[in-house]
């Protein structure tokens, strides 16, 4: 595939938007997991108060994934509608002029 320059500019923008919205989520991620209570509870309260803990992070990482997941559509979604279209309807174009 052949791309303009303009299409060029427009992916790698798309490009650094992607990374840096991933980068923030693996951030998340990691800040999430250090969080996460480890090695065995003395007491029925401290086991109590670790159960909830975790399952709060368990949300937060839960959240974070859908975020990927939504992030990773916008930007498929963005590529078909922009920089793919374009090319598509040129491509159309072109083979009309063809025909004549």
């Amino acid at each position: 595939m052949q791309f303009t320059e303009a299409q060029q500019q427009d992916l790698m923008l798309l490009r650094r938007l992607f990374y840096g919205k991933l980068g923030v989520l693996a951030r998340e991620r990691k800040e999430c997991l250090k969080r996460m209570p480890f090695g065995a509870a003395a007491t029925g309260h401290e086991v109590n108060g670790r159960l909830a803990e975790v399952v709060t992070i368990a949300q937060e990482l839960h959240d974070i994934t859908a975020a990927e997941f939504q992030t990773k559509l916008q930007f498929t979604s963005a590529y078909r509608r922009g920089v793919r279209t374009f090319l598509a309807a040129n491509l159309d174009y072109l083979s009309s002029l063809k025909g004549m």
